[in-house]
């Protein structure tokens, strides 16, 4: 699962890596969180498009909008088969542009099961340290993408929300310390593919697959990234030592 990324890129870079024409309102931003409105890449009529949707996907025969809340993220192994993603898997597809995204353990639980290691007794189990939030990235701090979903819903009011979901995967060697899962991560040459509607699942398999361990590594960062409200560019900052596979 994955609940929380970051986008912190000028709107060139962006523009360049997608493909797109220039946004001049995009602003880089640190702390992403789920109900937000986060910029996606679909394919338009001529070539890549940037649009925004809800970051919780809303079925179009949902009754009413709390559904979001829990489909932040699809199981890529599922979604051709799952009524909530199903349409949306065949027709409507999207890159999230990102630089990293969070998960979070416990920070003390590796010095714990150190200390205790070779002990003659049965110590007492440790308590739950506080949670640290790492933030994952791919080839050294470089854009890429997640492949995503959209739908559009017809509120009570009338008003058509378009909203988004995150595609998952089973989680590489470097993940598993924090998740059985991880986003299906795209880079530029894996684009093109994840967006033609002509492909299916056999297609897709290559690029929903886990990403490669040894292209990614873990920083430790700030606390603060625990609440939501918080966006500033010091959350980037490493506190530790980082992880690798």
């Amino acid at each position: 699962m994955c609940a929380r990324y970051s986008l912190a890129a000028i709107p060139e870079q962006i523009e360049s890596l997608f493909d797109i024409a220039p946004t001049g309102d995009l602003e880089p931003r640190y702390n992403i969180a789920p109900t937000q409105q986060v910029p996606a890449v679909v394919e338009g009529k001529a070539g890549h498009e940037l649009r925004y949707f809800q970051w919780g996907l809303i079925p179009s025969w949902a009754k009413d909008a709390s559904i979001g809340h829990r489909l932040i993220n699809a199981r890529s192994e599922t979604a051709f088969e799952r009524p909530a993603f199903r349409s949306a898997m065949e027709r409507r597809r999207c890159l999230l542009p990102t630089s990293g995204f969070y998960e979070w353990r416990e920070a003390d639980k590796a010095q714990n099961q150190a200390a205790f290691d070779g002990m003659d007794t049965k110590p007492r189990k440790p308590k739950a340290g506080p949670k640290q939030p790492y933030r994952f990235e791919v080839d050294g701090g470089e854009l890429f993408a997640f492949a995503g979903l959209w739908e559009v819903w017809d509120s009570p009011s009338g008003e058509p929300i378009q909203t988004c979901t995150m595609l998952t995967t089973s989680a590489n060697h470097l993940l598993t310390m924090f998740h059985d899962r991880m986003p299906c991560i795209l880079t530029k040459q894996d684009f093109d593919v994840f967006l033609d509607l002509s492909m299916g699942r056999e297609e897709l398999a290559a690029v929903l697959s886990p990403f490669p361990d040894e292209r990614m590594r873990a920083v430790p960062v700030n606390t603060a990234l625990n609440n939501p409200r918080n966006e500033d560019p010091d959350l980037a900052l490493p506190v530790g030592p980082v992880l690798t596979a």
